[in-house]
């Protein structure tokens, strides 16, 4: 079982020897320095001999977020090609890690939140890094304290979580506990060993030269959205613009034609009892005129079309070749009367 009088050892990161950090003497200890998607994460986790204590930082799962811009063409929920690259709000720490306290233990057996309350020891020692390095950035902190069963024997675990924001950009980060004992003295010693962990100054120079790269590349891309934004925005104007004088156009068409058509209707209805239809067709041809049906009405139209769309109840018409009807709940398809 843990007890207060365990010593902590200095251990570096054996991969890149990215950072030091203080653990338990005798522990089984497992440290490293992942790039999931392109991300760097720095991973911790340690175990007591007996099993029944162990302490951890980082998770390789904690995306970096973007704040939403819709004036960048960067609106919330945009997919940026990596699921460790979210646009997505700023979320405080109370709120975040109570929703991943859940999904990541919740199907524990007999799992209960116990509690949710601040972190102030931790948010001191994040705003004074960040005064340090220089940094402005908004930090929030949460303690998220649950329990469930193991082994037939109750499990008490912490979460200790950090949200932070740097101008667009937020990421947060997360270390806790997993006792069958003391939680007291296992939130103590957690908060002891966070507070050692520290970077390689030779390893961070050249994570920051790599850092700028990245950003360099993901602003040419995000200036790249940009302009095909606005290009796609342009093309989209000028197609409704042309779509509104093809409109306009068509409307007056349809007002000419309705025109010669009720003249060629008032000429034709004077007429119709004094000619047979071999001079109606003789007529309808000098006036470049054709009779059309739906087998109970009849109708004028201009002629030189293979078929025509008839509004039965104003006589306005369609002539075309092959243009589809622009309405059926307006217009029928009439045919040449024979």
């Amino acid at each position: 079982m843990f007890t207060s009088g365990v010593s902590l050892v200095e251990i570096t990161e054996p991969r890149e020897a990215a950072f030091t950090v203080q653990l338990p003497k005798d522990w089984d200890i497992q440290l490293a320095l992942v790039r999931p998607h392109e991300q760097t994460r720095s991973i911790g986790f340690a175990k007591s001999p007996d099993g029944r204590d162990c302490v951890f930082f980082g998770d390789t799962r904690l995306p970096m977020c973007y704040i939403p811009a819709p004036h960048m063409g960067m609106p919330a929920g945009m997919n940026m090609g990596s699921p460790l690259l979210l646009v997505t709000p700023f979320v405080a720490a109370d709120r975040y890690f109570q929703q991943y306290v859940k999904d990541r233990y919740g199907r524990l057996p007999g799992f209960r939140i116990t509690g949710i309350t601040p972190n102030p020891e931790h948010q001191q020692l994040v705003e004074a890094a960040a005064r340090r390095n220089g940094i402005q950035a908004q930090i929030t902190t949460a303690r998220v304290s649950f329990e469930f069963e193991e082994g037939g024997e109750r499990a008490y675990a912490q979460v200790n979580g950090t949200t932070f924001q740097i101008q667009q950009v937020w990421m947060s980060d997360v270390y806790g506990f997993i006792t069958l004992g003391d939680t007291t003295q296992m939130s103590r010693l957690t908060g002891q060993i966070v507070s050692t962990l520290k970077p390689n100054p030779r390893w961070q120079e050249q994570e920051n030269l790599r850092h700028q790269q990245k950003m360099a590349a993901m602003q040419a891309q995000t200036r790249q959205i940009q302009e095909q934004t606005r290009l796609n925005t342009l093309a989209h104007q000028q197609r409704m613009q042309q779509m509104h004088q093809n409109f306009n156009a068509h409307q007056q068409r349809m007002q000419d034609l309705q025109a010669s058509h009720d003249a060629h209707n008032q000429a034709w209805a004077a007429q119709q009892g004094l000619q047979d239809r071999q001079h109606e067709r003789f007529i309808d041809y000098i006036r470049e005129e054709e009779t059309v049906t739906n087998g109970q009405q009849t109708g004028k139209v201009e002629s030189g079309y293979s078929q025509y769309y008839v509004n039965p109840q104003t006589g306005a018409y369609i002539g075309t070749n092959s243009y589809e009807n622009p309405d059926a709940s307006v217009y029928e398809l009439w045919h040449i009367k024979k």
